[in-house]
């Protein structure tokens, strides 16, 4: 670029005057280039940076070196001029890679290109962005090929919990002063809504089940139970259920399995030890009364011995219903 002044007689006189022609030209080539795929072109172009894999991988290394950038012997993500001095710091690191730790992150980016980032960081970005997300989309199709949408979309939280959510701009991008379209079709809507959650609950389940071997199988020498699942998921004992000779480290086994399945479900996926010592404490904040067998009441501590208490209330109901 300076090469290029020089060879037309153009000569920078300050540094400041210098920014401003390279933020000039760059804003002129944003605005003038562009792509000569048209508007049959991809859409999702989504690929992740080299810096956002450091910045995620190598977090500490990147706050050394914004300390080392603003002159302090620490910083946060809260300290003055932080997020100029992290794009700095990431550039150092990343000039400063080997050939064999350059071709790793290359590698980790084709990876995550095709794969998708981790779980963790998508609920984090979605918590952040997916409105803005969507709600650009629709205005870059409108306003490129008229097109117009209602999206009913669905992310998770980083707690694990689903969240169903519909978008609409229609009447706000075409200019007419009407109601939205989910407040004017809200019944409509509604089951809509409720049927993706429906859906993309089952899919979880599937995946759950698919990633585990959730059922309860006690020890080779005695008996064995398969628990069967409903669409979402949810665990069913067989009917009938042949318990005859089991002994109490039979039922706590089905007992852990059959819980651990639904708390599994409950934490999207996370964790399938419900935390016995908690429960026992507090039932009716996890647990309510509805959704227990009759009469059951998780007792004693240390959570071993919760669950051997409550295998056999669940042995008592069990083999009530059987």
């Amino acid at each position: 670029m300076f090469n290029y002044w020089a060879s037309i007689g153009k000569d920078p006189q300050s540094e400041a005057e210098s920014r401003d022609w390279a933020q000039s030209l760059s804003g002129w080539c944003a605005n003038n280039w562009r792509m000569s795929q048209g508007a049959g072109r991809k859409s999702n172009s989504w690929k992740p940076k080299r810096t956002d894999l450091i910045w995620r991988d190598r977090e500490q290394d990147v706050m050394k070196e914004v300390a080392r950038v603003l002159g302090h012997e620490m910083v946060t993500t809260q300290t003055p001029r932080f997020l100029g001095a992290r794009q700095t710091a990431l550039s150092r690191i990343l000039a400063c890679q080997t050939a064999a730790e350059r071709t790793a992150l290359d590698a980790e980016v084709e990876r995550i290109s095709r794969e998708g980032n981790p779980e963790e960081i998508k609920r984090r970005l979605a918590g952040k962005f997916h409105k803005k997300r969507v709600h650009q989309a629709m205005q870059d199709q409108y306003q490129e090929i008229g097109l117009s949408s209602i999206v009913i979309a669905a992310y998770t939280r980083e707690d694990g919990k689903l969240v169903v959510d519909a978008y609409d701009r229609i009447s706000e991008l075409t200019g007419v002063a009407l109601p939205s379209f989910e407040q004017m079709y809200s019944n409509e809507m509604l089951t809509m809504k409720a049927s993706l959650l429906k859906y993309l609950l089952a899919i979880r389940a599937k995946q759950i089940q698919g990633a585990t071997t959730i059922g309860a199988t006690v020890n080779a020498e005695g008996p064995k139970v398969s628990l069967t699942y409903t669409a979402a998921g949810f665990p069913i004992l067989p009917r009938p259920m042949s318990t005859r000779g089991w002994k109490k480290d039979h039922w706590e086994t089905l007992f852990m399995d059959y819980m651990g399945c639904h708390y599994k479900l409950a934490t999207g996926g996370k964790s399938s030890h419900p935390p016995y010592g908690d429960i026992q404490q507090q039932q009716m904040t996890f647990i309510e009364n509805k959704y227990l067998p009759r009469n059951m009441k998780i007792a004693q501590a240390p959570p071993g011995d919760a669950r051997a208490s409550t295998s056999v209330s669940f042995q008592i109901n069990t083999e009530e219903n059987r």
